[in-house]
């Protein structure tokens, strides 16, 4: 009797073996604060990373502050020297380079990212630099959008040589301010033409983008998600995103309660935009499915005048210029699913396949053990 309900309970039973989804933590998005100390930070206005450590760009310093992206621990303070900082707006990192874009002196400076050793410092009539603020890297060249000289600059990032300066025509540069890319795709977001100039990585125009529909003013923040162009207006403390191309539909999102204002910078997490607000110390999480709020930061979690964004090694990372700190925000783990197993259904004598087989021979062992025991006297 024993071994036929073992038999029965073996052969009958189905098996189930969930994995316990992923429980989302309070916050939503745990934040740290790092200021003072060893930092350095003066008035940080951009961050970038090279997979690695995260670099800050110190427009009040003339400084840009290296850290271990793992735990925000401080690696060095770059200055002086060859570095040539001049009022270092924005900063951006291929993984290999750093790059900091000097408004006060029209250069930008080459950082070997492994060590951060200056590689050169450029600057000159032929690269065309004038107020240079956005950068981009299509791996072969960098391209930086020079604000005050509505044009577009192209580099060697190999040799450093330039390459050209895009300007004039139908490109549409003015205030040029945000540059980024996506495969052979260039967008450049013009503050003072309320415009976004789509290019290719030749140089080539493709289409500017521009006119009531979009509700463009002063857009300076660009990112992308999902195909999706996001811009950020400064002037009219609103959100613009579209699908780029021949015939777009843009929607513009300023409702209140996106705490919206001063909107100059945003980023995408792969789910959600966020956005950085000037004016009112605020990042506001924007849930693209339906444009609503999905929470906000202000001054209470150590918020001030939050201006570069980046979402780096599963956080999001902001340079406040106010308080002399960067934040950091960690995104959810992605959640794993339960994953049913259930054996083969038993089919009498013909075992076909190999979950079977196995069950037969468990089946046969537990019927030798308790054949032993019987034979030697003894019971479970």
């Amino acid at each position: 009797m024993k071994l036929r309900r073992t038999t029965a309970l073996l052969m009958g039973a189905a098996l189930s073996v969930a994995i316990t989804p992923w429980a989302s933590a309070t916050p939503l998005f745990p934040q740290t604060n790092y200021s003072a100390g060893n930092y350095g930070f003066n008035q940080p206005i951009d961050v970038a990373s090279d997979g690695t450590h995260l670099w800050v760009a110190n427009i009040g310093g003339n400084s840009v502050t290296e850290l271990n992206l793992s735990d925000g621990s401080w690696v060095q303070t770059l200055s002086g020297g060859g570095y040539n900082f001049a009022g270092p707006a924005t900063i951006y990192s291929d993984g290999t380079y750093v790059w900091v874009a000097n408004v006060n002196n029209n250069s930008v400076t080459q950082i070997d990212a492994s060590t951060g050793n200056l590689v050169r410092s450029m600057s000159g009539g032929s690269y065309g630099f004038t107020y240079p603020l956005g950068m981009y890297s299509d791996g072969t060249h960098l391209w930086v959008a020079n604000n005050t000289g509505a044009s577009v600059s192209e580099v060697d990032i190999a040799s450093g040589a330039a390459v050209q300066t895009l300007s004039g025509g139908g490109y549409n540069f003015g205030g040029s301010v945000t540059i980024i890319g996506s495969g052979s795709t260039i967008y450049v977001a013009n503050a003072w033409t309320n415009s976004i100039t789509e290019l290719t990585t030749s140089g080539t125009l493709v289409r500017v983008y521009q006119g009531a529909g979009f509700n463009f003013q002063s857009p300076q923040g660009l990112a992308l998600l999902n195909g999706e162009l996001w811009v950020a207006n400064y002037q009219n403390s609103s959100v613009t995103h579209f699908t780029p191309g021949a015939s777009p539909s843009p929607v513009n999102i300023s409702d209140a309660s996106l705490k919206l204002d001063g909107s100059i910078r945003l980023a995408s997490d792969g789910t959600n935009i966020w956005v950085t607000n000037q004016n009112n110390a605020t990042i506001s999480v924007i849930n693209p499915a339906d444009d609503s709020l999905l929470t906000y930061f202000d001054a209470a979690s150590g918020i001030s005048a939050p201006i570069g964004i980046g979402v780096f090694s599963n956080a999001v990372w902001v340079a406040n210029l106010g308080n002399n700190s960067v934040s950091t925000f960690e995104l959810p783990a992605p959640p794993t699913t339960t994953m049913p197993i259930t054996p083969l259904p038993h089919t009498g004598a013909n075992f076909s396949s190999y979950g079977e087989w196995s069950a037969l021979l468990v089946v046969l062992g537990l019927a030798l053990v308790l054949l032993s025991r019987s034979r030697e006297g003894r019971d479970f």
